[in-house]
């Protein structure tokens, strides 16, 4: 398991700096009025897809294949950047998706019922999205270098095995199902939003904004892991509620926001476990599920619609709810799956 966290984690950063650094450099050099448009069609393709994608992987068991697949595509659309940047982005935004549902459903499957996979598996795109941003707004990106690094890591990915695929033996009665997934979906769309909703001025300063990508990172590392310890409800929901005053007093502090933004993804690989809890049966749409809450969280950004959502009112509201859709999800999923209680994970057969 640990050789497939760390192949597939290094190629999770890769894959999304490799698309940050092309995105940007493109944006480059064609000036600044194609920002919002690239930049949606982007996010669009790589994230509104998976779910589609998903159900394919899912159909023909072909997760491994998906994420070596989706990596070269990654390489290819790299290269491309200096002749046909739209090609490149189309290119980076299908490989980019595959190999999100393919490396996401194994490393949902490493250890099903646990949490940790999923987060340590989601820490390394976020900082990879950071230093890929860095590297293609400053001009620095080496597609060739890059396409060479990604080639080899997904070429050692072939040499590990895949996790088996639990196999549907009965039909789901969708009304009880589906309830605890939009659940779950929407408390993840809403941290998605309130890590945008939350953004603070002295984050424009370099340093201090490589700090709070790092907050992230350890916060959706150690979220799964602190879970599966000690308990999904008391790190998942104890995380959101404590971030909530640090969050507040972030504007002014910065070790505030900074702890308050690592408490706030503290519930990210958490509820996304859930939801593959709920789809066991289908491992890389539940990814791509996830995928689609989170992109649904930050569209606001990428449309450029976000003032009206960082008044007060929104502020107030957003972690409330987000904490809401997730108590009530667990319990729901707990129930569909038998489960005691997701308080005490050591339990066999729990979430």
């Amino acid at each position: 398991m640990r050789a497939s966290l760390v192949t597939y984690g290094i190629l999770h950063f890769l894959v999304d700096a490799v698309g940050a650094a092309t995105v940007f450099a493109i944006l480059g050099r064609t000036g600044v009025g194609l920002d919002a448009p690239l930049l949606l069609v982007y996010g669009l393709i790589s994230f509104a897809s998976r779910p589609v994608l998903g159900l394919v992987v899912d159909a023909n068991f072909s997760a491994r294949s998906a994420a070596v697949f989706g990596s070269a595509l990654v390489a290819m659309g790299s290269t491309l950047l200096s002749r046909t940047p739209f090609a490149a982005v189309i290119t980076l935004g299908i490989g980019n998706a595959l190999f999100h549902v393919g490396a996401g459903s194994i490393c949902f499957r490493l250890k099903p019922g646990l949490a940790g996979p999923s987060g340590v598996f989601a820490a390394p795109g976020a900082l990879g999205v950071f230093v890929g941003t860095v590297l293609g707004a400053r001009a620095l990106t080496q597609p060739w270098i890059i396409a060479m690094a990604l080639v080899v890591t997904a070429g050692m990915s072939l040499t590990l095995a895949e996790p088996s695929q639990e196999q549907a033996t009965f039909t789901a009665d969708r009304s009880v199902s589906d309830g605890p997934i939009a659940l779950l979906l929407l408390s993840i769309a809403s941290i998605s939003l309130a890590g945008f909703v939350f953004r603070f001025p002295w984050q424009a300063t370099p340093s201090l904004a490589a700090v709070v990508v790092m907050a992230v990172v350890v916060g959706r590392a150690l979220g799964g892991l602190l879970a599966d310890r000690f308990g999904w409800r008391r790190i998942a929901l104890g995380g959101l509620l404590f971030s909530i005053p640090f969050l507040a007093g972030g504007m002014a502090n910065v070790v505030s926001g900074v702890l308050g933004l690592a408490l706030l993804n503290l519930a990210l690989p958490v509820a996304s476990t859930a939801v593959f809890t709920t789809l066991r049966t289908h491992p890389a749409f539940a990814f791509g599920l996830v995928s689609l809450a989170l992109i649904a969280g930050g569209l606001p950004a990428l449309v450029g619609i976000m003032s009206p959502l960082t008044q007060s009112s929104v502020r107030v509201l957003l972690l409330p709810v987000a904490c809401g859709a997730l108590y009530v999800g667990f319990k729901k999923v707990a129930s569909l799956n038998n489960a005691v209680v997701i308080s005490r994970p050591s339990i066999p057969g729990l979430l």
